[in-house]
């Protein structure tokens, strides 16, 4: 069985390292022997480190020069940054999570970025590399959706399955999003551009082949990458939700293509708490704002000044209805006597 396996995954290397998206990564990780860097975190001496450090810069820089030009004469096209990037962060994911101690870690992680400065700054093709975290899963989702745009008709016109896609995709970046988990906590990615938007959370990562796919967003946009907190609501929700649903609320560990796929659609769910957070707050504010008028006129002088205004208005209310309707009196009599005189007048002039 395990001499099954190992001889799968090679065979999935050998014909996924022939993917579009590799054209450049191979190159810069074929320089800097990787396997090599590998045993000596194993070894727990970090000056053997060092030394990979040092040893294999040169040679990565050629490389790097190499695919450099092409992409100057590319339009510029950024693809070079993404992926030396992506060799970097690589690198600096296998030092990060090997076990030296932390003030060695940052120490080589310091020189490897030390080297790498001047060289991405450079006036003819400048790479942008942020630091923090943030960037660094910024960076990683936007060279996954870049990658998958450069492969889907590969994919499409081979026999590779979803899944073979999905495997090698976890093989390929499962360290430097472990080292993003380790550091970043839960947050959740929410990707978007002037049309769409998905959001998922960082534990779900790598993003797979049905989620790639479902973006279906231009690259030629500009597309946006939020890094947020996860909501506490949608957190207590999980919780509460867990034992009945489990299979779509679980956050897959090794996530497969439905299993993401189901937690993306059900998160988009939690979303719809917000419009009930929301009328719950406003109730509240209702209800402190009419118990605060309550108070105020049952215990301060506001409540004996409101009383003293009915009474006066009813007062005044009361002797302005009693004038009407002496008023209305007197006009009545008056019409009455109009009216004898008048009966009398004709009376006397029919008498006449």
């Amino acid at each position: 069985m395990i001499n099954f396996y190992c001889s799968y995954i090679e065979i999935l290397e050998t014909n996924m390292d022939n993917l579009p998206s590799n054209k450049y990564i191979n190159k810069l990780l074929q320089s800097a022997n990787i396997n090599d860097l590998l045993s000596k975190t194993n070894s727990r001496n970090s000056s053997d480190v060092v030394e990979w450090i040092q040893k294999y810069y040169s040679d990565v820089i050629i490389s790097y020069n190499e695919i450099r030009k092409e992409c100057i004469i590319d339009s510029k096209n950024q693809k070079c940054c993404r992926d030396v990037n992506y060799y970097l962060d690589f690198v600096k994911s296998i030092i990060k999570l090997s076990n030296f101690n932390s003030g060695a870690n940052i120490d080589m992680i310091a020189m490897l970025e030390e080297q790498w400065n001047n060289k991405l700054s450079a006036s003819d093709y400048k790479c942008e590399r942020g630091k923090s975290v943030e960037s660094t899963l910024r960076r990683c989702i936007l060279k996954q959706i870049y990658d998958f745009k450069d492969d889907i008709s590969y994919l499409d016109n081979k026999t590779y399955s979803h899944t073979m896609y999905d495997e090698y995709l976890n093989k390929k970046w499962n360290k430097i999003y472990e080292y993003i988990k380790t550091s970043i906590g839960n947050k959740k990615a929410i990707i978007s551009n002037e049309r769409k938007s998905e959001s998922i959370l960082v534990d779900a990562f790598p993003l797979n082949y049905n989620f790639l796919n479902s973006l279906k967003m231009d690259i030629k946009e500009n597309i946006n990458i939020k890094i947020s907190e996860e909501n506490e609501v949608i957190k207590e929700l999980k919780r509460m939700l867990s034992s009945s649903i489990e299979a779509k609320i679980t956050i897959p560990s090794e996530s497969s293509s439905t299993e993401q796929m189901s937690y993306v659609e059900t998160h988009s769910i939690y979303n719809n708490i917000f419009s009930a957070k929301k009328l719950l707050i406003i109730s509240f504010i209702f209800f402190g704002y009419i118990t605060i008028n309550i108070m105020l006129y049952k215990f301060t002088l506001l409540g004996t000044w409101i009383n003293n205004r009915i009474k006066c208005n009813k007062f005044i209310q009361k002797y302005i209805c009693k004038n009407k309707t002496e008023s209305l009196l007197s006009k009545n009599d008056y019409n009455k006597l109009n009216i004898a005189y008048k009966s009398f007048d004709s009376y006397y002039e029919n008498s006449i």
